[in-house]
């Protein structure tokens, strides 16, 4: 592929995954300045790959694949985000997907959602916010199927025992002996 091909195909194909990058990035840190360098990284492997001819044909599996590989070999990224800053609450759900996202998110269920397992918190984003395969996230992960299908529903169930203390604590009345 000549270099002008190169760049049309890198704008067309893999660029408008930049978001979702993000958003997976996010998952994995738990750090918006993190994530943000963590995605970059990806993107600047993702076209040496593409160069050199090694890019694979499913691009936003790539992608994920290229930073998830990235996280795992430079501890930095996780070392950073457990002891120098306390995490910012991010959603890793698409705001564009819900019609009246306000009612649905906020800082408790985000609170809940960056409380899950680290492998849980990513499966669920990849599975329920990124529409994936549970194949294509066995693949991504390295697990089998069963592994993935095991932690999207462990996730799913923290999440709503976790909504549901929260919200049990919203509504319990402060008993104040006199």
């Amino acid at each position: 592929m000549d270099k002008s091909g190169l760049y049309e195909f890198f704008e067309t194909n893999v660029t408008v995954y930049v978001d979702a990058v993000y958003r997976f990035a996010i998952s994995l840190t738990n750090h918006e300045s993190l994530a943000s360098e963590l995605t970059d990284e990806a993107f600047v492997q993702a076209f040496e790959e593409a160069k050199n001819g090694t890019f694979g044909s499913d691009v936003k599996l790539e992608l994920f694949r290229i930073t998830l590989s990235i996280y795992s070999k430079n501890s930095v990224y996780s070392k950073i985000q457990r002891h120098t800053e306390s995490p910012k609450i991010i959603s890793p759900l698409r705001v564009s997907d819900i019609d009246d996202f306000s009612d649905l998110m906020d800082n408790d269920v985000m609170t809940a959602i960056n409380g899950l397992p680290s492998k849980e918190r990513v499966v669920l984003l990849l599975l329920d916010s990124e529409g994936m395969s549970y194949d294509s996230v066995a693949d991504l992960l390295k697990t089998s199927r069963d592994e993935t299908i095991s932690f999207i529903n462990n996730a799913r169930n923290l999440l709503f025992q976790k909504l549901i203390e929260i919200s049990r604590s919203k509504t319990t009345p402060d008993l104040k002996m006199a």
